[in-house]
This record gives C-alpha cells, sequence and structure tokens, in this order.
C-alpha cells in the first residue's frame, strides 16, 4: 500500500486472508484523510513477489502492530486468536484477552467486519489483565460494534472494574433500572467508587434491537461525549483525573462477572487520548465499508531494453559488439506527455557511474523511448542499470534502488543489476577497433514488470 504520492509504503495488517473466496480483510494506517477532497491510495499485488514482510504482516506482527498510532491501547477484532480461549490485541501493548472458556463466548463468522464474538448472555465475558496501559488519566476514547439479540438488557459493555474498585465503563440499563429503558451511559471515575463524572441518555438504543450499532464515547480532560453511529448524542463539561484501578479490563460483564450482555461484539478499541469528532466519524464510515470507492485497476509502468530501434527484440546480455552496440530502452503505461530524466548507469570500480543522461518526453499514449551508444574506454563490462526519475533537475550521483524519484526501473525482483556486458566483447582500444573491423556493443534489459496496482479513494465522511 502506498498514499497519494505512490512512493511512500503503509504498514498493513491482515487480519483475514481467504484465497479460496478471494477476499481478504486488511487495515492500513493512512498519514491523513481530507474532509474536503478524496484521498487516493494505492494497492500494489503481485503473486510473483516476493512477501512485503516490512510494511504487511499478520497480527501480533511488527507491520501490523505498527497500523495503529501510540494512542492506542487495545484493539481487537474479536477473532478466536491464537485458539478458541484467546482474542488478540493488535497493538504492541499485547494487551490479549481471555474467554470464560473455551469458545465461551464463541467465535461467528457474522460480525460486522468479518469474525465476531457471540456471547450467550449466561456466564461468556472477555477479560483483559491489567497493564498500566490501560489506565488512563486525563483522556480516553472506548468504541466498538455491539449487535444487541432480542433486547438491549442492562449490560457492562466496556469496564475496568472490580468487586471493590473501577474506572471507567460504557454500559446500558433497561426495564426500569434506575428508572432507564434502553439507555446509553459513559461514567468515569476518580476515586474508583463514585459515579459523579457521566453522560447518560435514555430511551436511545431503542431501534437498535437485532442490528448493529456503533459506540463510542471519548474524554479530552475536559469534555466527555457518548456517540451512536458516530452522532454525538450527547456530552457534559467534565474534568476528573481518571481513577488508576487494578482492575482487569472486561467485555460485556462488570466487576462481579454479572450483567452480562446477550448478542455480537466486534472491533474494541480503547485509546488513551480523547479522538476528536472528525476521528469518530471516519472510523465509522471505515469500518461500516462506507469510506472507500474503488478505481480500476492500473498498470504499473515497463521499462525494458533492445537490441534494435523497433523495440522488437529485447536482450539483457550483450557480448557481441560487432552487430549490438546500441540499447535501445522503451516503456510504456507513463503519464501522458511527461518529460522524465533517463540515466544509464555503469557498475565501475566499485560505484555506479552515470554514462549518459537524457530528458526525453512520453507520448500521449505514455510510452518513452532512450538509448545509449556504447563509448569505448569509457564504459566497461559488467552490471548495468537504466532508470527512468520523475524530474529533470534531479541529478543523483549515484544508483539506488530506493531513490524516490525513480518512476520505474530496469530491475528485475531478484537481480542486483538489470542487464549485463561481456568484458570480452569490449574493445579496450581505438586501433583495435580498426584492426579487427569491429564497431560497438550490443547490451541491453530485459525486464517485463508484470507487477499491476489498484488504486481507489477515500472519500470524504459524509
Amino acid at each position: 500500500m502506498t498514499d497519494s504520492a505512490s512512493e511512500n509504503e503503509r504498514y498493513v495488517e491482515i487480519e483475514k486472508w481467504d484465497d479460496a473466496n478471494e477476499t481478504a480483510w486488511l487495515w492500513v494506517k493512512v498519514p491523513s484523510i481530507s474532509n474536503t477532497i478524496d484521498t487516493d491510495l494505492y494497492l500494489y499485488y503481485d503473486k510473483d513477489h516476493a512477501d512485503n514482510i516490512a510494511y504487511v504482516g499478520d497480527p501480533n506482527s511488527t507491520p501490523a502492530e505498527n497500523v495503529w498510532d501510540s494512542n492506542f491501547k487495545l484493539v481487537t477484532h474479536m477473532r478466536d486468536d491464537p485458539d478458541t480461549s484467546h482474542i488478540r490485541d493488535s497493538t504492541e501493548n499485547n494487551n490479549d484477552g481471555t474467554k470464560n472458556g473455551a469458545g465461551d463466548p464463541a467465535v461467528t463468522t457474522s460480525g460486522k467486519i468479518d469474525d465476531a464474538q457471540d456471547f450467550d448472555g449466561v456466564n461468556d465475558y472477555v477479560a483483559v489483565n491489567d497493564n498500566a496501559s490501560l489506565d488512563f488519566s486525563n483522556a480516553l476514547t472506548i468504541s466498538g460494534w455491539f449487535y444487541f439479540d432480542g433486547d438491549i438488557r442492562s449490560t457492562w459493555l466496556i469496564a475496568k472494574e472490580d468487586a471493590s474498585t473501577w474506572a471507567y465503563r460504557l454500559i446500558t440499563l433497561d426495564n426500569g433500572v434506575w428508572t432507564f429503558y434502553d439507555g446509553l451511559l459513559i461514567q468515569l471515575s476518580d476515586d474508583g467508587e463514585t459515579t459523579d463524572f457521566y453522560v447518560q441518555i435514555n430511551n436511545t438504543l431503542a431501534d437498535y434491537i437485532n442490528k448493529w450499532v456503533f459506540l463510542a464515547a471519548t474524554y479530552n480532560g475536559s469534555t466527555l461525549t457518548l456517540y451512536r453511529d458516530a452522532t454525538d448524542i450527547g456530552h457534559a463539561d467534565v474534568s476528573p483525573a481518571i481513577y488508576n484501578s487494578a482492575a482487569n479490563l472486561r467485555i460485556r460483564a462488570n466487576g462481579a462477572g454479572i450483567l452480562l450482555f446477550k448478542g455480537l461484539i466486534d472491533e474494541v478499541r480503547l485509546s488513551n487520548t480523547g479522538r476528536t469528532a472528525a476521528w469518530i466519524k471516519a472510523s465509522y464510515e471505515s469500518e461500516r465499508d462506507d469510506l472507500l470507492d474503488w478505481g480500476s485497476e492500473e498498470y504499473l509502468p515497463s521499462w525494458d531494453s533492445y537490441s534494435d530501434s523497433g523495440h522488437n527484440t529485447a536482450c539483457d546480455n550483450f557480448t557481441d559488439y560487432s552487430s549490438e552496440h546500441t540499447a535501445y530502452m522503451f516503456g510504456q503505461n507513463l503519464a501522458a506527455n511527461s518529460t522524465y530524466r533517463v540515466i544509464f548507469w555503469d557498475w565501475d570500480n566499485n560505484t555506479w557511474q552515470n554514462r549518459e543522461t537524457e530528458d526525453p518526453s512520453s507520448t500521449a499514449g505514455g510510452n518513452l523511448s532512450a538509448a545509449h551508444t556504447f563509448v569505448p574506454n569509457t564504459d566497461t563490462g559488467g552490471d548495468w542499470h537504466c532508470t527512468v526519475y520523475n524530474s529533470t533537475t534531479y541529478s543523483p550521483t549515484n544508483y539506488s534502488s530506493t531513490d524516490p524519484y525513480i518512476v520505474t526501473d530496469d530491475t528485475s525482483l531478484s537481480d542486483v543489476y538489470a542487464f549485463h556486458v561481456e568484458a570480452s566483447a569490449i574493445p579496450e582500444f581505438p586501433t583495435l577497433i580498426a584492426a579487427i573491423g569491429v564497431a560497438g556493443l550490443c547490451f541491453g534489459i530485459y525486464y517485463w514488470m508484470r507487477r499491476k496496482r489498484l488504486k481507489f479513494k477515500m472519500q470524504k465522511p459524509g
């Protein structure tokens, strides 16, 4: 994955990859999303390419953990991982959850985003051991997807609480408990006992029985806000220092393991910062899969070498100076009517030497060509590259495959050079050329880039 610059790779977590059904759930760390214009991102794929383990990984891998910023303290996709008794935290904090028992709750594929946990309302819950990363003093964000099965009920959805103390809790109250019906509450404590800081909204979940709803609460040190489907349904001006409780975090149960919820839970997240309303909105739209607009498939630029000006005979190893003396480069799928910088690099004396610089322009169809005629006593036998750069004012002093100005390169994915010239084919002196009547050298590059990319847009939240 890259951002709109098409060159900056982004970290990716693979929640699920299903070859048989050709579906996948990927979480990507995006630098920013505009609220006024579309944000372009690019997904690159190639079955013949080596795995991109530096930026793409499964849960619990370093690339996957890098998807989530340092403010995230718990992100769980509510899948069984690594077994039926546990769920995985995708952040570096390793706040993995332990179920009440194996398959208790049971995983289901009917989640809002792939898998979820199905709680029976009798004895199912998930506990996360107390950890300093879950102690939020002056700010927090809690969010998740909930499917209320048959009734709202009175339940502790997410709470850091035990039988004696508590710190924060997102709960529902129903059927007249504390005079609430289908109510939603977020409560904070500054002493582990009292409930002086809260937002509580009655009759707000009546229409969300047997359907998914996104619930979130934020606290930024001065304002406590409650969200339902990314809409602010209530807030209060409060400023407590949240109590540092030694209690475990529980999903779908209070500190005594009662007041259990019946239904499904998916995508639970906790942060030690008060996320903005825009963040909550973007998260909601993304998680309900309403943020992306997929573009058409695009082919990456190709850049290959030939022994003839008609670009009919590809060549990547040059041995006959008498009949092949010019490297003809040809590329497709570049930007139309654009000027590029092309440099031919020769590996000489343990460094890449710039043997020729050209600034050709592409055609209206996006084709580009360049050529270099071998120079006796200057060019050397061995390894060569030819690289296309996106700036005609850029003059690198050495070749680097990771140069951010590179549009396309002639190197294959496995080779350290793009084409090779046999030393025996290169005349060392002009007199030798005259004596043997040999002129020129053919060398070239044969690399057909088969990788593709797919462009999609992240639409501004509507």
